[in-house]
């Protein structure tokens, strides 16, 4: 099945995040990081509650380098897919 891509996710607490990769039915989050996006203090900060945001309220939050993925796309399809 394919993802969702760039979709939004509501939580019951009223926040809501964007995903990269979003698969509802499987509650998987694929989260691509590029240095230039990510590399900030605040970022970092930002993200990591985020997840935890997420994991709490029952998301699996996957994280991929933007190298990783573009480099061997077919490699984290793959770690995906037992999701």
């Amino acid at each position: 099945m394919a993802p969702e891509v760039n979709a939004w996710v509501a939580l019951d607490d009223g926040g809501s995040f964007p995903a990269d990769f979003l698969w509802r039915e499987q509650r998987l989050i694929v989260e691509t990081d590029g240095r230039d996006v990510h590399s900030t203090r605040q970022a970092f900060e930002r993200e990591r509650e985020r997840d935890q945001r997420l994991t709490v309220a029952g998301w699996r939050v996957v994280r991929f380098t933007w190298r990783q993925i573009t480099a061997s796309p077919t490699a984290w399809r793959r770690r995906c897919a037992h999701f």
